[in-house]
């Protein structure tokens, strides 16, 4: 729990940060993920947050080319868990690292089975990322 704070009325109060701070998301995200845990604390990785979370975008598009939908889902499930719930900066490396790369443009059944699975919000927001508009899902 957080330390109280003493304001100048020399009243105590605390300050809570209900948003997941970088360690704590890379924890979620590896235990979500253990199958990209050892490339997310890679040397080569540690400390870029928007390398550490394009991981998760070759890892959905591989499920996509193959058509691994559960796992999609279960992806688009994480990210809307999480993007609300984290610091701004790591907000921006999701839509930015992580939505923007997902590859669902296209015609093909994948794509658009994928598409469906994602909530209409941020749908939207991944078409205004990549510049696609979005026929009927």
């Amino acid at each position: 729990m957080p330390k109280p704070k003493a304001n100048k009325n020399n009243t105590s109060f605390i300050i809570v940060n209900d948003r997941l701070t970088t360690d704590q998301f890379l924890i979620l995200y590896s235990e979500e993920f253990p199958n990209l845990e050892s490339e997310i604390y890679d040397a080569g990785c540690r400390d870029l947050i928007y390398v550490q979370i394009g991981l998760l975008s070759n890892y959905i598009n591989e499920c996509i080319k193959k058509g691994a939908l559960k796992e999609v889902r279960r992806v688009f499930i994480f990210f809307e868990r999480m993007v609300n719930r984290v610091e701004p900066d790591l907000e921006n490396a999701l839509y930015v690292a992580f939505l923007e790369h997902v590859k669902m443009d296209g015609d093909t059944e994948n794509a658009k089975e994928a598409r469906k699975l994602l909530k209409a919000q941020y749908l939207e927001a991944w078409g205004a990322l990549r510049g696609v508009i979005i026929k009927g899902k």
